[in-house]
């Protein structure tokens, strides 16, 4: 329950550091690439994809049915082995960047700075910004 607390505090950090976030676009770039790696092994494991629509860095309800129940999270977690830090990650930048916040806080923090250098610079200087 923390975790899930932890996380929609995520996205009200937004609300305050969006521009710090976002406005020079490394982490939607970080974000797109990540995206682009998993649809290559997408479709070596016989997904068709509609590549505009994966490569879209906003919510879209169908991209997060077919990542949670076409593919399923068991196995979407054993495609991004050092790609995403979740499943739950993949679903858009919005929730990536509050995965991010939630596992910086409570998980593998030193995971999020191995794979996902720009989203953990991001979150330190967020960080720094609040003490």
């Amino acid at each position: 329950m923390v975790d899930d607390i932890v996380h929609e505090i995520a996205h009200s950090v937004e609300s305050f550091a969006g521009m710090e976030i976002y406005s020079d676009g490394y982490l939607e770039k970080e974000f797109i690439e990540k995206r682009k790696i998993l649809l290559d092994i997408l479709y070596r494991e016989g997904y068709n994809i509609e590549v505009v629509r994966f490569l879209d860095v906003e919510y879209s309800r169908e991209m997060d049915y077919f990542l949670y129940k076409g593919v399923g999270y068991d196995k979407l977690a054993l495609l991004i082995v050092d790609i995403f830090p979740t499943p739950y990650s993949v679903t858009c930048l919005r929730e990536y960047f509050a995965v991010g916040i939630e596992e910086y806080l409570y998980g593998d923090r030193q995971l999020i700075k191995n794979i996902c250098p720009v989203l953990y610079s991001k979150i330190e200087n967020i960080m720094q910004l609040c003490s």
